[in-house]
């Protein structure tokens, strides 16, 4: 995108485009959302962290590790559909 804002704060109709699928995922009655942050994570820091619980990737290592990163942030009564 040639930016030096993270992808995920690009306005879509005036709205960062992260904030459609933070809509989209509450409408769909999810409550404990956390988004894994890692490039550019104080950007995206400002513009989510009185809306949502993240969790910091220091190093991006692939999905699984982002995973292991956002564990401690999910409570453990929360119930895992596949």
């Amino acid at each position: 995108m040639l930016s030096k804002l993270p992808k995920i704060l690009h306005l879509i109709v005036d709205r960062p485009m992260i904030s459609y699928s933070l809509e989209n995922l509450r409408n769909a009655g999810i409550k404990n959302i956390v988004p894994v942050l890692g490039y550019k994570r104080n950007y995206v820091i400002k513009q989510l962290s009185e809306y949502v619980n993240y969790a910091i990737q220091p190093k991006q290592l692939g999905t699984a590790n982002a995973l292991l990163n956002a564990f401690p942030k999910i409570p453990t009564d929360t119930k895992i559909h596949a």
